[in-house]
């Protein structure tokens, strides 16, 4: 429903086996990269077991995890907890569970209209429908605070045909302000990134770890 895609969606098993890999533009016009990845983990064929994992490790990668959930079915609470679990085993530890999102879908079977939020069930941090397309908005600003949430504000000075590093920015963080010197031989850049991607940062671009600081 975010990306307009035509990506299969039906309640069988397996149906989403293969992750996708679509752009959604958050409300601040940054673009987000979006994994979609399994459903149904309960009771796996023992041959399936690898397999399914697999499918599974993007998560590892990811600066947020969207639990996307049937609310309407009876055993919700049940199937939570199975997917918290699995993430656990996978290596997302219990305080990285901030970096989730408990997604409350198919609110349009237990509500009439999108105002109408349930009340059986309050375990999560918003409800939406993605087939009436209830609740996106509010969604993609959710992502978009929790992606905030870490990011830090950095400077950096910078050779102007060092853009490959710009690139990097714009996939990773966001350039806030990019001013050119006067000879135009340099770039004093604004930045805005994941304070845990900083790491990542210096580790690839290592002549430039001392040049960016902290705002």
């Amino acid at each position: 429903a975010l990306t307009q895609s035509s990506v299969l969606a039906k309640d069988m098993l397996f149906a989403t086996l293969d992750p996708t890999l679509r752009r959604v533009t958050l409300p601040s016009g940054d673009d987000i990269l979006l994994a979609d990845t399994v459903g149904f983990i309960s009771d796996l064929p023992t041959q399936l077991v690898a397999a399914f994992r697999a499918t599974l490790e993007e998560v590892l990668e990811a600066d947020i995890i969207v639990h996307v959930r049937d609310i309407s079915h009876p055993e919700t609470k049940i199937q939570r907890d199975e997917v918290l679990l699995v993430l656990e085993e996978l290596g997302v530890e219990r305080h990285e569970h901030e970096k989730i999102i408990e997604v409350a879908n198919k609110i349009d079977l237990l509500a009439d209209d999108e105002d109408q939020l349930p009340t059986a069930v309050q375990d999560y941090d918003i409800a939406m429908s993605a087939e009436k397309k209830w609740g996106l908005d509010q969604f993609t600003a959710l992502v978009e605070r929790k992606i905030q949430a870490h990011r830090e504000f950095y400077k950096l000075w910078l050779p102007v045909d060092r853009q490959d590093i710009v690139a990097w920015f714009h996939r990773h963080g966001a350039i806030i302000q990019e001013i050119p010197s006067d000879d135009y031989l340099h770039l004093d850049l604004l930045v805005q990134l994941d304070a845990r991607l900083l790491g990542t940062f210096c580790g690839k671009f290592v002549e430039f770890k001392e040049s960016l600081s902290k705002v």
